[in-house]
């Protein structure tokens, strides 16, 4: 059995995202508009993830400015290797006569 594991974790710059939304065809976007505050005007954070695909009618699109802003980051990857063929290399024994004599010797 191996166990790697790996963290990874830093700090850097990237563009400042401006997202709007645009009004699609009903059914084919993906996000619905709420008005909350009851005054007429979509604002950013009125749109959300449509729950059903007909009140699907916006799209959020993003751009880029050329101002920059700080980001951090975190990556953790784990992996469990298990070879259970390792485990009858050097003797003469098959595996399923292993597995045979697993069984009959628990009962």
């Amino acid at each position: 059995m191996n166990l790697s594991s790996f963290y990874e974790g830093g700090t850097g710059r990237e563009p400042r995202r401006l997202y709007s939304f645009i009004e699609v065809t009903p059914g084919t976007g993906s996000y619905s508009w709420n008005d909350y505050n009851g005054d007429g005007v979509p604002q950013l954070n009125e749109f959300e993830i449509a729950v059903f695909s007909d009140q699907a009618n916006y799209i959020r699109i993003f751009s880029t400015t050329d101002e920059y802003v700080k980001v951090f980051f975190n990556q953790f990857n784990a992996v469990v290797n298990f070879n259970p063929a390792a485990l009858f290399t050097n003797q003469k024994k098959t595996f399923l006569d292993k597995i045979q004599h697993l069984i009959f010797r628990s009962i």
